[in-house]
């Protein structure tokens, strides 16, 4: 075959080669550098009055819900997005866009690059600024309040309910921590560590922008202690690997899934048995953590064949095309309609299902930062008197188990 054949065949990728692993390093790095940035930015923006007015919430059947409201999300234009028309990205980027309805919005200025009306067949240069207004819909979560379990000149900690997330992301905005607590009158804490949206527990704000820096750059957590329900008889383990991110991207799809890896980064999990439960063929443990990395006890668990006992990504066939980036699938929309249904809107038309599930049995218990000592009481699942086979069952029934 010559040459002129050759040009449009890729050669298959060697993952062994090392200019491809130092590739792979290097990208991850800027990832995380990324994410690292967006959080210093959000530690100085904190949240303003004209957010927070943006909407009310209402209350129903024990979860929190969110009125939609208008909103602007701008982007700056990704490098594969170069070159291609408007529309084009829209409906191959995001999962609610379709041909049909992107063109409407553009025609009705919803849609435009660098705040100009634009048409269909715009194409999009390096440098442009897409916005986009949308009528956003947000998830519900559980109505728990969120409890100040102790304050210090410094700090605020709470025990945050399971199936809220801590900052904006995805489809939750004003249903996360800090815009909770902003309604609430503290419009200016400042989260200092990471607590999954499907986890329940401590979680620490820092109450001034300097603190929450001083936190980054000197203090630690020294001590982390989390509750957990796991499959089988777990005996006392610990376990010692490397974990790295895997990340899924698909069309419309992107998601993250933690697993064991030679290149990740290296972390230590201790895990001490409080009871095994003979019903339902569970052990609820402590698990000491040396390291904070993400999913690290559900990716150890895991890996030890004891996963968490409801968890939708680590103890289940995790189907990336059904669910959202924890794994819950979506089941009926449960609430009444409060609000003016808006035309052209997607969601007001066909309205998206309410989560399955809203938490796993993983409880942030107890920190420990310099001398101070922060802890929840355990969570009804972790009591030994306490029969969950009910909810078990109902896992079980909805997921194909590993």
């Amino acid at each position: 075959m010559n040459k002129e054949n050759n040009k449009g065949i890729k050669k298959p990728r060697d993952e062994n080669n090392i200019h491809y692993k130092n590739a792979l390093i290097k990208k991850k790095q800027q990832i995380e550098e990324k994410r690292k940035k967006k959080e210093q930015e959000q530690l100085i923006k904190g949240i303003s009055q004209e957010e927070i007015n943006e909407t009310t919430y209402y209350f129903e059947n024990g979860l929190r819900r969110v009125l939609p409201y208008f909103y602007t999300f701008k982007v700056n234009a990704k490098g594969r997005w170069i070159g291609r028309n408007i529309v084009d990205v829209f409906v191959n980027e995001f999962k609610l866009c379709n041909e049909e309805t992107t063109i409407k919005k553009i025609e009705k200025g919803l849609i435009k690059i660098n705040n100009k009306i634009i048409e269909p067949s715009t194409i999009i240069h390096h440098h442009d600024e897409i916005e986009h207004q949308v009528h956003r819909h947000e998830p519900p979560v559980y109505c728990d309040k969120l409890t100040i379990v102790k304050e210090t000149n410094d700090f605020i900690a709470i025990d945050k309910p399971s199936s809220i997330p801590v900052h904006p992301c995805g489809r939750y905005r004003h249903n996360t921590v800090i815009f909770i607590l902003a309604h609430e009158g503290y419009p200016n804490l400042r989260p200092v560590h990471r607590l999954d949206r499907m986890t329940s527990g401590i979680l620490l704000l820092a109450k001034t922008i300097q603190v929450a820096r001083e936190f980054q750059s000197y203090m630690t957590i020294k001590k982390k202690e989390y509750i957990c329900r796991v499959r089988g008889r777990l005996e006392k383990t610990i376990v010692t690997s490397k974990i790295g991110r895997k990340r899924i991207d698909d069309k419309k799809i992107h998601v993250s899934v933690n697993e064991i890896e030679e290149d990740g980064k290296e972390c230590r999990s201790e895990f001490n048995p409080l009871f095994y439960d003979e019903k339902t063929n569970t052990t609820v443990a402590v698990a000491l953590l040396g390291s904070g990395r993400t999913h690290q006890i559900r990716v150890h668990l895991q890996s030890i064949h004891h996963p968490i006992v409801n968890d939708p990504i680590y103890a289940a066939q995790f189907d990336e095309s059904k669910c959202d980036d924890e794994g819950i699938f979506e089941t009926q929309y449960g609430g009444t309609i409060q609000w003016k249904i808006e035309e052209g809107c997607i969601e007001c038309e066909h309205l998206k299902g309410d989560p399955i599930q809203y938490g796993i049995y993983l409880h942030a218990w107890r920190y420990v930062i310099d001398d101070e000592i922060f802890e929840t009481k355990l969570p009804y699942w972790a009591q030994p008197n306490v029969d969950i086979s009910q909810e078990i069952d109902e896992f079980n029934k909805n997921h194909i188990l590993i």
